[in-house]
């Protein structure tokens, strides 16, 4: 069993083996499950029950051999000393027998024996590891798993991904997609894919070498800043909204389905428009959404036909 309890705690385990459920009493027989859970009956006389039924005793061990108990059923006390907390978990019996025992001779199989109790270790540890592995298939099963062994597992595939801006969900999808994901990292798809996975929505992808490039100087300009001067470079645009710490994560998660020599730029579209404090509009300008507008604080309001002069 696991066991947490504090330096303070001592705990003592009291197991004991009957062929029968029942016991003789004053009254006739009575059940062993009824008379040990009487809170009527003192505690020593349970104690001292335990201790004439031939009792396993063992003080803060997680590891009990019973090969000195024989009955069909099993009864175990958990009896705790001191001030502190303690709490047990994962309890079972081992019942699958002696791997090791039963490749000796006759001879060397006495029950209970020094040799007996020393390679019954070497029995433990090899169930132990059996039982893990027997559970290896539920531990790779992604929609009940942990998401902290998932994480874990993307790593094994190279896909290094934090905790701190993802959710389950979005890590089940990862792990459940990891496969496709690696086969096409480099191309569009992985990265329009991962952006719904982590944004919700498919993002906008523009590459560099898909613009012209029999531009004028000023549309060139702006459309270098805007996307690069790399024919290999790439922009994903997106209109949901994240802080500064997870432009950055998403930043640096990206650059690991892109082609190395690709440098990759997101931008994120706010829903509104924003202008600094000297901003020129000629002619005919419009913003490019219809928003509210408002100046000096929201003083002045400009509603459907708003002149400046």
């Amino acid at each position: 069993m696991d066991v947490s309890a504090e330096l303070s705690v001592v705990y003592i385990v009291h197991i004991i083996a009957l062929n029968e459920q029942l016991i003789a009493g004053n009254d006739g027989d009575i059940s062993v499950d009824k008379y040990l859970s009487d809170f009527d009956v003192d505690q020593e006389k349970k104690n001292l029950f335990f201790k004439n039924a031939g009792e396993v005793r063992s003080v803060n061990c997680k590891d009990i051999l019973l090969y000195s108990l024989k009955g069909r059923y099993l009864w175990i006390y958990i009896e705790i000393q001191g001030e502190g907390s303690f709490s047990f978990s994962d309890m079972k019996v081992d019942m699958t027998g002696d791997n090791f025992m039963m490749t000796f001779p006759q001879v060397y199989r006495e029950r209970n024996s020094f040799f007996h109790r020393y390679m019954s270790i070497y029995s433990s540890i090899y169930n132990d590891f059996q039982a893990q592995i027997d559970r290896l298939p539920e531990r790779f099963d992604i929609e009940n798993t942990s998401c902290e062994f998932l994480i874990e597992y993307l790593g094994w595939l190279g896909i290094d991904i934090s905790r701190e801006y993802v959710d389950d969900g979005m890590i089940r999808k990862h792990a459940a997609e990891a496969f496709e994901l690696k086969r096409y990292r480099g191309t569009r798809y992985v990265l329009e894919r991962i952006g719904e996975i982590l944004l919700g929505e498919k993002p906008v992808i523009i590459e560099r070498r898909q613009i012209a490039d029999n531009m004028n100087k000023t549309d060139k300009q702006v459309s270098d800043a805007l996307y690069g001067e790399n024919p290999y470079d790439v922009s994903l645009l997106t209109t949901v909204e994240c802080n500064d710490g997870r432009r950055r994560w998403l930043s640096g998660f990206l650059e690991q389905f892109i082609p190395v020599r690709c440098k990759l730029k997101l931008i994120f579209l706010c829903g509104h428009n924003e202008m600094d404090t000297y901003t020129y509009m000629g002619v005919n300008a419009r913003l490019w959404d219809a928003t509210e507008v408002r100046l000096d604080e929201g003083a002045v309001s400009l509603d459907e036909m708003g002149i400046l002069k």
